[in-house]
């Protein structure tokens, strides 16, 4: 601690220091750095601590309410502790986009004024999953991720996201690109120009999802998939099939009731010993139509509704090599 006229300046170095924070009570070990008071202002130096593999690195400066600071951080592990003790607008966006696993950061914009937070970030993903109205699970990949929290409330929010590998629905993709928007007048989240590849084929479209609250689950849901392999997409243990796949699906509903679904599909599939043509009933839902066929066939089509739990066919088609079925 030193003097001058009129000044005061207190300058700390915590040394294999370990601590609680009050506002973040998560502990953190091996603390190193400094923090410097002088003229009114805290001055954070290089902070970096340690929480179990993860690590933290922190500088900025401010005082009282408002901070400008830049924040990174690897091996950083998102789960229902760290869920416990984050701070409520945070914890509550990553319950929205039920997101879990182990993470890097880097906060290039960290401004604290008040009752509000603006911010951007990098985000690498590393074995990790995401529930933005797709089911993403063994994510590897990176996001760019910008908005502000007002009052505790996620106000807006856009991102990029990039994953290299991923499963979708328990299905193995790759290369899944989208951008995610949250305007601040809305409680939705949309998802769009969404595309990568999936059981060997396309996969493109765009949806929505609200963020309200259980009271408030609407989704719109509208995806092309293009040339996928039959066989990785559903399985048939009772036949030695080989074909593609082909499909559009436009869908709405609740989350919390399946009977509010509604929306239409088409599927094409073309291959050798078909014997079901899968309709899409969701992202994550494949229903298969049995046919009573006693001979397989080598291309189906099929046009339908769904209301609730109910598939409503307006046409179906099967051709093969001496047959045609409408």
């Amino acid at each position: 601690v030193y003097r001058s006229p009129g000044s005061l300046a207190l300058t700390l170095r915590p040394r294999q220091l370990s601590a609680k924070p009050v506002a973040f009570p998560w502990p953190l070990d091996h603390l190193s750095g400094s923090a410097i008071y002088a003229d009114g202002q805290i001055h954070l130096n290089d902070l970096s601590a340690h929480h179990g593999n993860a690590s933290i690195l922190l500088s900025g400066t401010g005082s009282n309410s408002n901070w400008q600071l830049h924040l990174r951080g690897r091996n950083f592990p998102i789960n229902s502790d760290f869920l416990h003790i984050a701070p409520k607008p945070l914890a509550d966006l990553i319950r929205n986009l039920d997101l879990a696993g182990s993470f890097d950061f880097d906060f290039s914009k960290l401004l604290v004024r008040n009752h509000t937070i603006d911010f951007s970030l990098k985000l690498g993903a590393h074995s990790a999953s995401l529930k933005a109205g797709l089911l993403m699970t063994k994510i590897n990949g990176a996001c760019d991720l910008a908005g502000s929290f007002q009052n505790d409330k996620v106000s807006d929010l856009t991102g990029d996201f990039n994953f290299d590998s991923l499963d979708i629905a328990g299905r193995p993709a790759s290369d899944l690109s989208f951008k995610l928007k949250k305007p601040a007048d809305r409680n939705v989240v949309v998802l769009y120009n969404l595309s990568g590849a999936i059981a060997g084929g396309s996969l493109a479209g765009q949806m929505s999802f609200d963020t309200a609250g259980a009271a408030s689950d609407h989704y719109t849901i509208n995806l092309v998939l293009r040339d996928a392999d039959i066989t990785a997409l559903d399985p048939d243990t009772e036949h030695d099939i080989h074909g593609q796949l082909s499909a559009s699906m436009d869908l709405e509903g609740r989350w919390s009731d399946p009977n509010t679904r509604i929306g239409r599909g088409d599927v094409l599939v073309t291959g050798q010993h078909l014997y079901q043509i899968p309709i899409l009933l969701g992202v994550s839902q494949i229903a298969n139509l049995a046919l009573p066929l006693n001979e397989p066939f080598t291309q189906g089509t099929a046009r339908y509704a769904v209301q609730g739990q109910s598939v409503i066919f307006d046409s179906i088609e099967l051709k093969a090599a001496n047959m045609q079925m409408t």
